[in-house]
């Protein structure tokens, strides 16, 4: 039995009053590509904190099971392996990243040692002999057959455009039983973009520092987002954010962003998708991105703009129209503006916290946080910064929330919110257990993800089975998950 909270989203504490920009020429930017520094999960320099934050291109196998490929696959395009695999199950693979794809196989002596080398095809001529064989890492093993490689530099094409890229490749392998006690070996591959582009523009007069990262890590940099369904066991399908690559304008401190975003509190004022608008201060912008993502322009657009609204005294929310993906963030007294049209809700946090978090350093001997976080603190310099004590809900919209029309010049209410009511369903069944889930539902039918009170997870939902007559047939409590 659980309850369904992930990590929780992120938080804006941030006012930002959009409206129309007078029509004006282009500001246009040339951005350098640059190459993360140091191996996957060390932070080193401000901007490669949020170019590591990035979805890879991820590969599955299990033994006795075919591999499938979207495009054509490994057995297609190669023309020469090693004559021998030291491996009894060594992982194929095409990666695909701009124009062209990349053949690669992971190898090692047996699984179960972890896979110690990695056969790229750098020069795509389906030949995984004439390329340098790629180690892993020394002590790069987190558990099982873990293992993380260095950056791998690469030439790639992006529209027939030849440009410098790199990724980082980390493979996972486990051994798990199948019905019938049959052991069965699987295992997991993934490569992240490890590069992305930055440099400066000047806007209205002041100059920003851009931070363009290759978020889906396809080669290219002008993904635009969409949004896509997922069913929820006796939900309505809940909506979610496909996203394409992220712009970030001005991003703060390397310090202030891995403690906004390990508690789960930050504003994202600095965060934007890549798509046909972008929002700066007080201004709505077209955005133009070029596939190698070396020049960003943005032109202040003339939409028409109106007002929306909310009973929450601080929110952020994610919309979705014919315009992509947009951010409002307001409140009970903080005006937000969306540019005219038909506007569905994609996601919202409500914050409720007595004040805004401190980026101060504070003096402590009190261990926070997990282990995983306090490794994270002494492999970066960064000093321990006091933990927030946050209360707020996040949620994910339903498919059929109803649209809002905004309005420009009029103030058009953006609902969601309370009051939420707790609805259990049957997730899955086995022989004689049946497992229930609890999900908390707005308002609007939206799904909560994410409930923080003081800093804390509520109690855990106690549970009641009776019988039609009364007779209590079962107690328990859900389990936070």
């Amino acid at each position: 039995m659980r309850v369904w909270a992930p990590v929780p989203a992120v938080v804006a504490l941030m006012v930002r009053v959009c409206t129309a920009a007078s029509p004006t020429q282009a500001v246009i930017g040339r951005l350098e590509l640059k190459k993360i520094e140091g191996p996957p999960g060390v932070f080193s320099r401000t901007s490669d904190v949020a170019a590591r934050f990035v979805r890879p291109q991820g590969f599955w196998w299990e033994q006795g099971a075919e591999v499938v490929s979207e495009g054509p696959s490994f057995d297609s395009l190669v023309k020469k392996e090693p004559s021998r695999y030291e491996s009894s199950f060594p992982l194929k693979g095409v990666l695909r990243l701009g124009d062209d794809s990349y053949l690669f196989a992971f190898d090692g002596k047996k699984p179960e040692a972890g896979y110690e080398r990695l056969y790229l095809d750098r020069n795509r001529n389906g030949d995984l002999t004439d390329d340098e064989v790629i180690r892993r890492l020394p002590g790069s093993w987190l558990s099982g057959a873990t293992a993380a490689f260095p950056r791998i530099d690469l030439k790639i094409r992006v529209d027939g455009r030849e440009m410098d890229y790199a990724v980082h490749a980390e493979v996972y392998g486990h051994r798990h039983q199948q019905p019938g006690e049959r052991s069965v070996w699987s295992a997991s591959g993934s490569f992240a973009a490890a590069a992305y582009r930055e440099g400066e523009l000047e806007i209205d007069g002041k100059k920003r520092r851009l931070v363009l990262v290759d978020f889906n890590t396809n080669g290219r940099f002008d993904d635009r987002g969409g949004v896509r369904d997922a069913e929820s066991p006796g939900m309505a399908a809940m909506v979610y954010a496909e996203v394409g690559d992220r712009l970030y304008i001005d991003p703060v401190s390397e310090p202030e962003m891995l403690f906004r975003w390990r508690g789960g509190i930050a504003d994202r004022v600095f965060a934007h998708y890549v798509g046909r608008l972008v929002a700066v201060d007080d201004r709505y912008y077209e955005l133009r991105v070029t596939p190698t993502g070396d020049e960003v322009a943005l032109r202040p657009s003339e939409v028409r703009l109106g007002e929306v609204t909310n009973p929450a005294e601080r929110f952020s929310a994610e919309v979705y129209g014919e315009l992509g993906i947009l951010e409002v963030i307001g409140g009970r007294d903080r005006p937000a503006f969306l540019p005219e049209g038909q506007w569905k809700l994609l996601s919202y946090t409500i914050d409720l916290t007595e004040r805004a978090p401190s980026t101060q350093p504070v003096r402590t001997n009190k261990p926070r946080g997990s282990l995983l976080s306090r490794l994270l603190r002494l492999a970066s310099p960064i000093e321990v910064y006091e933990e927030a004590r946050t209360t707020a809900v996040s949620a994910q919209a339903a498919r059929d929330y109803k649209a809002v029309n905004v309005v420009a010049g009029r103030k058009t209410v953006l609902p969601f919110g309370p009051p939420y009511k707790p609805v259990v369903s049957v997730s899955h069944v086995s022989p004689g257990v049946a497992y229930l889930e609890m999900n908390l539902v707005g308002s609007e039918g939206e799904q909560c993800r994410s409930l923080l009170v003081r800093g804390e997870r509520p109690a855990e939902p106690a549970l009641t089975i009776a019988a039609p007559d009364g007779e209590i047939v079962e107690r328990g409590k859900f389990e936070w998950g």
